[in-house]
This record gives C-alpha cells, sequence and structure tokens, in this order.
C-alpha cells in the first residue's frame, strides 16, 4: 500500500515489527482480563462492547493527536492503548520517526500493558475453577 501511494521504504518501517506483536498480545492480555468476567455476566460483555467502541472512537485513528494544541488532551490521548499503537504505525510508515522519540507515551503504555497484564493474570486464576461450571 505504501508503494502504490507514493511513500517510500525506509528503515523506519522496521517498526512494524515492534508494534505488530506488541498490539498482538496487548489485545491478548486485555481479552484475558475482560472473558472470565463476561462469561458469568452478559451485561458485562455489553459493557466492555460499549467502552472498547468508545475508546476507538477517541482515539487518535482518523486524527493525528498530536496535533491537538491543549496540553491536557495530548496527555489525556497518551492514556487511551489504542493511540500507541495509531501514532506508532503513523510514525514508522508517514512521520519516519522511532518509538523512543516520545519516551512518556512508551512509558504509558508500558504501564497499562503491565497493569492489563496482572489483572488478566488476576482474574484467571481467581476464575478458572468456577468457568467450567458456568459455561
Amino acid at each position: 500500500v505504501a508503494l502504490v501511494s507514493g511513500v517510500g521504504v525506509s528503515i523506519y518501517n522496521l517498526q512494524f515489527f515492534l508494534y505488530c506483536p506488541l498490539m498482538f498480545l496487548f489485545f491478548v492480555m486485555l481479552a484475558w482480563s475482560t472473558a472470565p468476567m463476561s462469561a458469568f455476566s452478559a451485561d458485562f460483555e455489553n459493557m466492555i462492547v460499549s467502552i472498547m467502541s468508545g475508546i476507538f472512537w477517541v482515539s487518535g485513528i482518523i486524527y493525528s493527536s498530536y496535533d491537538f494544541t491543549s496540553g491536557f488532551l495530548k496527555y489525556l490521548m497518551l492514556l487511551n492503548p489504542i493511540n500507541f499503537f495509531a501514532n506508532g504505525y503513523r510514525n514508522a510508515f508517514l512521520y519516519e520517526r522511532w518509538f523512543f522519540e516520545y519516551p512518556l507515551e512508551l512509558i504509558i503504555f508500558l504501564a497499562e500493558f503491565v497493569v492489563v497484564f496482572a489483572l488478566g493474570v488476576f482474574n484467571y486464576n481467581r476464575l478458572r475453577k468456577k468457568l467450567p461450571d458456568v459455561l
């Protein structure tokens, strides 16, 4: 797609091999965190679907969150993990920037990743004996 649209290939495009597995792992961990609770309550599943669609539309997929003039909004957008991936792919393929040029964005995402991972492990270990009975 990049070649057809006239965007050249560069060394920055190799970040794809960082963002793609990281995105996969993050959303697997997010599924581990929410799936056990969704098995117990259909309302919880509906709440997660609503929250995730809201997070998607607020994320910087359609627009660049770097263009905000308000400092508060810029920092608020850093809390959205989908925004991290959107900015990462945009930086790698369009702006030719490295992922470590925005250390605060990376640190916040890694902290969110650790929290989601810990929550997933906690929920799974807590509910693994009850899940077969519910399913």
